[in-house]
C-alpha cells in the first residue's frame, strides 16, 4: 500500500519537502538542463527507485499484452522480444518488493504521531477550544491497515525468494491485496476531504484578491502556491483511483482482461513518478 501525505496534512503532521507545499509544477516546467541531476537524486531514495521500476514494469506489460501477444504479430522477432520481456517483468516485480522490505517503519512512525495527537486531545479535552479532528480516528485505522499491508507484503516478498513456503506466500498475497484495497478507500476519503478544503481555500483567496484589485503579477504570485498545492492533491487522488481499481481486480477476482490492470498500474506509476520528480526538483534547486 502506498501511503499519501494527505493524511499527514489533515492531522497537522510535519511533511517537510512535500511537493504540494511550493510551486513545484512551475519548477518542473522551467527546468534548464538539470534533469539528469534531479533523476540521479531521485534514484537515491526508495520511493524514487520503486516508481521508476514500476513505470518500466507496467510499460513492458502493456507492450506484451497490446502488441506482442496479438495473433497476427507472432513473427520470430516479436516472439523473441516477448520471451525476453517476460522474465524482465518478473524480476522487476521481485526487485520492487525487495527494495521496499522494511517499509513498515514508515506507517509505524505515522502511528506514533497519531497516538501523540490522541494524547494531546485527551490532555486538553476540558478546554473550551479543544476539538478532535473528525478524521483522526479514520487516519488511525488507515495506518493500522498500512502496517498490516507492509508486513504481509514483506512475507510475500520473502516467499517469492524462497524463504517461506508457497502456501504462506499465497496467503500473504491475498490478505495484502485486501488490506491495500481497504486502505486505498480510506486514502480516497481523506484525499476528497483535502481537495474540498483546498478548493474552498483557493476560492476564498481568489475573492479576497479580486476585491483588493491587485495587479496580475501579485495575483499570480499569491494564488500560485495554493493552486499548485491543489493540483498535486488532485494528482494524488487520480493515483489512488488507479490503485483502487487495480487492487479491486485481484480482491474480487475479476477476469475480463489483463490490460485493465496493466493500464492502471502504468498510470499509477507515472503519477507517482511525477510527484516524486517534482519533490526532488525542489530539493535539487534548493541546494
Amino acid at each position: 500500500m502506498q501511503t499519501d501525505n494527505t493524511r499527514d496534512k489533515l492531522l497537522g503532521i510535519n511533511t517537510n519537502g512535500n511537493p504540494t507545499q511550493s510551486n513545484q509544477l512551475t519548477a518542473v516546467m522551467t527546468m534548464k538542463g538539470d534533469e539528469l541531476a534531479i533523476f540521479r537524486k531521485m534514484l537515491t531514495v526508495t520511493d524514487g527507485r520503486d516508481k521508476t521500476l514500476k513505470c518500466i514494469q507496467y510499460f513492458c506489460k502493456l507492450l506484451v499484452w497490446a502488441f506482442l501477444n496479438r495473433p497476427g504479430n507472432k513473427t520470430s522477432n516479436r516472439l523473441l522480444l516477448r520471451d525476453s520481456l517476460k522474465p524482465l517483468i518478473t524480476q522487476l516485480s521481485t526487485t520492487r518488493k525487495v527494495i521496499r522490505l522494511g517499509h513498515v517503519l514508515e506507517p509505524i512512525s505515522e502511528l506514533s504521531d497519531i497516538l501523540r495527537a490522541f494524547k494531546s486531545y485527551q490532555l486538553n479535552e476540558k478546554d473550551a477550544g479543544s476539538k478532535r479532528n473528525p478524521l483522526l480516528t479514520l487516519a488511525f485505522v488507515h495506518t493500522l491497515l498500512s502496517i498490516s499491508n507492509d508486513v504481509l507484503d514483506d512475507i510475500y516478498c520473502l516467499g517469492r525468494v524462497g524463504v517461506f513456503r508457497k502456501e504462506v506466500r499465497d496467503w500473504a498475497d491475498i490478505w495484502a491485496n485486501r488490506a491495500w484495497f481497504t486502505g486505498t478507500l480510506f486514502d480516497l476519503r481523506l484525499n476528497f476531504h483535502s481537495q474540498a478544503k483546498l478548493a474552498a481555500k483557493v476560492e476564498a483567496k481568489r475573492q479576497i484578491l479580486m476585491e483588493q484589485k491587485v495587479s496580475d503579477e501579485e495575483y499570480s504570485k499569491q494564488m500560485g502556491a495554493l493552486q499548485n498545492e491543489l493540483f498535486w492533491v488532485r494528482m494524488s487522488g487520480y493515483k489512488l483511483l488507479c490503485d483502487c481499481g487495480f487492487s479491486a481486480y485481484d480482491v474480487f477476482h475479476w477476469k475480463f482482461t489483463e490490460g485493465y490492470q496493466h493500464s492502471l498500474g502504468f498510470m499509477s506509476g507515472v503519477l507517482s513518478f511525477s510527484k516524486i520528480f517534482a519533490k526532488t526538483t525542489k530539493a535539487v534547486r534548493a541546494q
